[in-house]
C-alpha cells in the first residue's frame, strides 16, 4: 500500500547565515497570517513574522530573526513565497516585503487560475489512477507521487472557486466562505475523518471534493497514508500539550503501533472526550444541553472557530445514536465501542480515525482558547 512521505522542506541558501530550512504553509500557520494582517503590521514585520512561523532550522527567536540583514530576509522571503508549498508566486521588484504581502493577498486568485489548467490535465486522470501507479512503487516513485500531490494542492481549492474561512481577511466579500469550510469538514466527518491542521490547507477541499465526486475511497486512502505516517508526531504533540494525560495517550499509541486496536481505539476515544472537557469544559458528543454544541452557539456563525467546531457537533457516524445508526450501520461509533456493543471495530483504519479525532479536538480546543484570550 502507498505510504505518503513527509512534505519536502523549503531550503534557502543565504549569503551570511548559511542554510535556512522552512516548512510548508499549513492550515494553522495560514490562520496566524490572517491574525497578523488584522493587527495592521508593517510589510517588513508581516514578512519577517510570517517567515519565522515556518522556520524549522536554525532554532531562532523572532527577535533574533528580526536582527538578520535585509538581504538575507529578502532572499528567504523570495524563495519561500515562490515555492509551491508557500504562496507559489515570485516576488518581483526591489520591495520584497511589499511584494510578499501582495502575494499573500492575491494567492487565492492565483490558485483558482492555476486550477483550471490542472483540471484539464492531472485531475482528469483521476487521483485513483495516479495512486494506483504508485502502489507497488519503490522509494523514488513514492517521492514523485507525493510531489504530484503537493503540486496539485495550491490549486485544489478552486473546485468551488472559494478559499476557506481561514483567509477570510483576504476575501472579505465572499459570504459563502464559512459555509464552504463547514461543508468540507462535514464531508470528512461523515466518513469518520477529521482534518490534520499540519496538512497543506488546500488538501481539505481536495479531499472533500473527492468525496463529493463519489471517490470517497481515494480520499480515505490519502488520509490513511497521512495519519499512518504522522502518528508518532501527533502523539508527541498530544503528550506535550496534555502532560497529565501523557501516560494514557502514550499507552494508546503504543497499542496502536502493536496493532492492538481493541485496546487503542477505546482509549483514544475516551481521551478525545477528556481533552474536550479540559479545553472547553464541556462534553464532546453529548446531545444534552450544555455540551459542545452550546459552545458553538455562542460563537459568531461566520467565525473561524465556529467553522473549526462544526465537524465535532454535526451529526456523524462516530456520534450517531441508536436511532440514527439504523440496522445497516457500519462505521466507527463511539457509543458502540465504549459500551461493548461493537466487536468488529478493531482495524487500523478505525485506529487512525480515532487518532484524527483526538488530534483535531486538541488543536481546535487550543485555537478556541487562544481566541478567547485574545478577545
Amino acid at each position: 500500500m502507498y505510504v505518503a512521505k513527509p512534505l519536502t522542506p523549503i531550503v534557502v541558501e543565504t549569503g551570511s547565515r548559511g542554510r535556512v530550512t522552512l516548512r510548508h504553509l499549513t492550515l494553522g500557520t495560514l490562520k496566524s497570517l490572517g491574525e497578523l494582517e488584522k493587527e495592521g503590521r508593517s510589510d517588513v514585520d508581516f514578512m519577517v513574522t510570517a517567515l519565522h512561523l515556518h522556520i524549522v532550522d536554525p532554532d531562532i527567536t523572532l527577535s533574533e530573526f528580526r536582527g538578520w540583514s535585509r538581504v538575507d530576509l529578502d532572499q528567504i522571503g523570495r524563495v519561500w513565497a515562490a515555492d509551491s508549498q508557500g504562496f507559489n508566486q515570485e516576488l518581483l521588484g526591489s520591495d520584497v516585503p511589499g511584494a510578499f504581502v501582495a502575494a499573500y493577498r492575491s494567492a487565492p486568485g492565483k490558485w483558482a487560475e492555476g486550477f483550471r489548467t490542472i483540471a484539464k490535465s492531472a485531475l482528469e486522470e483521476g487521483f485513483r489512477t495516479i495512486a494506483r501507479s504508485a502502489l507497488d512503487a519503490l522509494t523514488e516513485q513514492r517521492r514523485v507521487f507525493t510531489q504530484q500531490l503537493i503540486e496539485l494542492a495550491p490549486g485544489i481549492t478552486a473546485f468551488q472557486d472559494h478559499i476557506a474561512e481561514l483567509i477570510r481577511p483576504v476575501l472579505k466579500t465572499l459570504d459563502e466562505l464559512p459555509a464552504q469550510m463547514r461543508d468540507a469538514h462535514g464531508k470528512l466527518a461523515q466518513h469518520g475523518w477529521y482534518m490534520d491542521p499540519e496538512l497543506p490547507f488546500p488538501v481539505l477541499w481536495y479531499l472533500a471534493d473527492l468525496i463529493a465526486d463519489g471517490r470517497a475511497v481515494d480520499a480515505h486512502d490519502v488520509l490513511v497514508s497521512h495519519f499512518r505516517d504522522h502518528a508518532e508526531a501527533i502523539e508527541r504533540r498530544l503528550v506535550a500539550a496534555f502532560p497529565h494525560r501523557s501516560r494514557i495517550i502514550a499507552a494508546a499509541f503504543r497499542a496502536h503501533a502493536r496493532k492492538e486496536y481493541e485496546l487503542s481505539i477505546p482509549v483514544l476515544l475516551t481521551q478525545a472526550d477528556g481533552v474536550t472537557v479540559d479545553l472547553f469544559g464541556k462534553q464532546l458528543f453529548t446531545k444534552k444541553a450544555g455540551g459542545l454544541a452550546k459552545h458553538l452557539q455562542a460563537l459568531a456563525v461566520d467565525s473561524i472557530e465556529a467553522a473549526f467546531l462544526y465537524p465535532l457537533v454535526t451529526p456523524s457516524p462516530i456520534s450517531a445514536s441508536f436511532d440514527e445508526r439504523g440496522p445497516d450501520f457500519k462505521g466507527l461509533n463511539r457509543h458502540q465501542v465504549l459500551h461493548g456493543e461493537a466487536t468488529d471495530y478493531a482495524t487500523e483504519d478505525n485506529g487512525l480515525k480515532a487518532i484524527s479525532l483526538v488530534n483535531w479536538v486538541a488543536w481546535v480546543g487550543r485555537e478556541s482558547t487562544a481566541a478567547m484570550q485574545r478577545s
